[in-house]
């Protein structure tokens, strides 16, 4: 009976071996499932087999041990296999549609005939993505190739450190966080005879809704008739900086929700407008004049300790150069040392600088946005295409639907010197312009 067993497992054996020399040259997607369905069924067929061999009296473990090994190994072999060519074929496939899309998509963008092909590829993808959408808008644009898509947000954190070092959501719709909005107290050290207290933890929900996020981009038309592998660069390009310039206007200086008596549009709530909403702004810290080391090491006292290993000092050009890297210790020598090969331009008591443009003169914040930050990108991106025939040129006008605010103010802190960096605008106004200073 053991011999029998063992000769029907070593067949079965051989014939999973052949399945994955098979496999390696299959290029058929059917074939390989159908070959899957098989290893599964051979699988079982051994395990039960192993079953019955187990059963059996305790001589020659050795023997039936060393096939069980030998059995799990090829089977773990087989599954790795077969994930890996289907994984990266349907991967292939995803971006073979993807490319067919862009191919069409960029046609149609520059007003070039589709094919009746293309144009069936473009209409159904954007039918299927306007029927998925949770979020009804009147915008009828076209989805943006993720290819694409992917290069604009790219070139958006270009120049807007805080967005880049922001970790945004994707999901469709209204998305909601828990917040701890009080520690409470620390666990406590107890006797077996007393009871433990209750903690005094209090929790809220912060909700993003989504806020619309539109940005224009003018083309000529003799731009526009540039050959499509040129044009598709620099259209991502500019969408790119016009989406960035938003998304960390919307992060770093967003209003927020319009109260009852504001009549502006919706944006997401920035980091600086709602430490600025705090009562007595403990997070605000004002400086008139040149900054001081002792001014950067109170800001840095100002951001909670568990922000702190992830967290950077953000500023805009200006600033960087006007105000961080002229501040001294107390012995006189700078504090700020440059380093562009590493993160951001600089460091500063042990936390690196970095450039976001999207900052006013004067502005210096502190703060963790990956941890203290939470944002999403509600909608893929699309595009809308307006011809303007008497002066000759296209608007390519982009729409997102994005949100933002932060989940803690204490993963903040500000520093703001507005009164010396106006004085040094004028300086440079007056040297671009000699007549504004007489």
């Amino acid at each position: 009976m053991k011999d029998k067993l063992l000769k029907l497992i070593q067949q079965k054996e051989t014939r999973k071996q052949a399945l994955l020399t098979q496999v390696e040259s299959c290029e058929d997607v059917v074939q390989l499932r159908s070959m899957n369905a098989e290893m599964d069924q051979l699988n079982g067929d051994i395990a039960e087999m192993r079953s019955m061999l187990e059963a059996l009296p305790n001589e020659d473990m050795d023997e039936r041990e060393q096939a069980a090994q030998e059995g799990a190994e090829q089977r773990g072999e087989m599954q790795t296999i077969l994930s890996a060519i289907l994984g990266d074929r349907a991967q292939r496939g995803e971006e073979e549609d993807d490319a067919e899309y862009r191919e069409a998509w960029a046609l149609e963008l520059t007003g070039r005939p589709l094919t009746d092909e293309q144009r069936e590829v473009f209409d159904a993808t954007n039918a299927e993505f306007r029927a998925a959408s949770p979020l009804s808008t009147e915008n009828s644009g076209a989805l943006i190739p993720k290819t694409v898509t992917d290069g604009i947000w790219a070139r958006a954190q270009e120049g807007h450190a805080f967005w880049a070092d922001v970790d945004p959501l994707g999901v469709p719709g209204t998305v909601a966080a828990i917040k701890d909005d009080e520690k409470g107290e620390d666990a406590k050290w107890y006797d077996e005879a007393t009871e433990t207290e209750d903690g005094t933890e209090s929790f809220s929900q912060v909700e993003l809704v989504g806020r619309e996020l539109s940005r224009c981009v003018p083309v000529t038309w003799k731009l526009k008739r540039m050959a499509i592998q040129a044009f598709l660069p620099y259209l991502t390009k500019k969408l790119g900086q016009k989406a960035g310039d938003a998304l960390a206007y919307g992060a770093v200086r967003g209003k927020g929700a319009p109260g009852d008596s504001e009549s502006f549009k919706p944006e997401p709530l920035g980091v600086i407008t709602a430490l600025k909403k705090e009562s007595s702004t403990p997070q605000v810290v004002k400086v008139t004049g040149q900054v001081a080391y002792k001014d950067l090491t109170t800001l840095m006292a100002k951001l909670a300790s568990g922000y702190m290993a992830g967290a950077a000092i953000y500023a805009n050009n200006a600033t960087i150069w006007a105000q961080l890297a002229n501040v001294v210790d107390g012995t006189g020598r700078p504090v700020f040392i440059a380093d562009p090969s590493n993160e951001g331009v600089g460091r500063i008591l042990g936390r690196p600088v970095k450039l976001e443009s999207a900052l006013e003169d004067g502005q210096i914040l502190l703060g963790n946005p990956r941890e203290g930050y939470f944002a999403n990108l509600a909608q893929d991106m699309t595009i809308t295409v307006e011809d303007h025939g008497k002066k000759r040129y296209t608007d390519y006008i982009i729409y997102a639907i994005a949100d933002g605010k932060p989940m803690d103010n204490k993963a903040f802190a500000l520093l703001e010197a507005t009164a010396a960096m106006a004085s040094v605008a004028e300086q440079v106004s007056s040297e671009q312009d000699p007549k504004a200073s007489k």
